[in-house]
C-alpha cells in the first residue's frame, strides 16, 4: 500500500503533493484532537465519581480511581466470605442492596475502621449525621473525627480486636444529626 501511494505522490506535482501531504497532517491531527478530548471527557467524568469537591488533575483521578477500584475488590472478597444467611434475606436482593436498604432503615451511618483507626469504608449516610463526604474519609485517621479525649479508650479497644475478626463495634452513642 505504501509503494503504491509512494508511485501515485510521484506522479504528482509538487503543489498537488504538499496539499495531500498537508491533508494527511490535517486528518491525522484531527484524529488525535478527538481522541484526546474524549479522553478528557471521560476523566472529567471520572473525577466527579472519585473526588467530591477539588479539582484534581488526570494522573489523581486514575489513581483515586485504582484506589476505590482495589478496595471495592478486597470488600467484595471480604464480603462473599461473610455471606448473608439468606434465611431471613429476600432471595432477590443481593448482599450490597440488603446492606443498603438496612442502613437506610436504621437511620444512621457506619465506618469501617482497621486496628490502627484507618477509615476503610463509610456509608453514605454519614454526610446527614456528620457533614462529611465519605470519599474524602476513606483511607484518613478516625482519630481525627473524635474528640482527642476519646483517642486512647478507642485505641485501647482497637487493639484487642482480632486481625482476623469482622466483629461490629458500638464506639459511643447516637450521633445527633447535622443542622444544615
Amino acid at each position: 500500500m505504501a509503494a503504491v501511494l509512494d508511485e501515485s505522490m510521484d506522479d504528482l506535482d509538487g503543489d498537488d503533493r504538499d496539499d495531500v501531504s498537508e491533508n494527511k497532517r490535517k486528518s491525522r491531527n484531527m484524529s488525535e484532537k478527538k481522541r484526546r478530548d474524549q479522553f478528557n471527557i471521560l476523566i472529567h467524568e471520572l473525577s466527579f465519581m472519585v473526588s467530591s469537591n477539588r479539582k484534581l488533575d488526570k494522573s489523581s483521578v486514575l489513581k483515586a480511581a485504582i484506589t476505590f477500584l482495589r478496595d471495592h475488590n478486597t470488600l467484595s472478597e471480604r464480603s462473599q466470605s461473610f455471606e448473608i444467611d439468606s434465611d431471613w434475606k429476600p432471595a432477590f436482593l443481593s448482599n450490597e442492596e440488603f446492606t443498603h436498604l438496612i442502613l437506610e432503615a436504621l437511620d444512621g451511618f457506619l465506618i469501617a475502621i482497621s486496628q490502627l483507626g484507618e477509615i476503610l469504608h463509610v456509608s453514605e449516610s454519614i454526610s446527614t449525621f456528620l457533614g462529611h463526604v465519605p470519599a474524602d474519609l476513606v483511607h484518613t485517621s478516625f482519630f481525627d473525627l473524635i474528640p482527642s479525649t476519646e483517642c486512647p479508650s478507642v485505641r485501647q479497644i482497637l487493639s484487642q480486636v482480632d486481625g482476623d475478626s469482622c466483629s461490629p463495634f458500638l464506639l459511643g452513642d447516637s450521633v445527633p444529626r447535622k443542622e444544615h
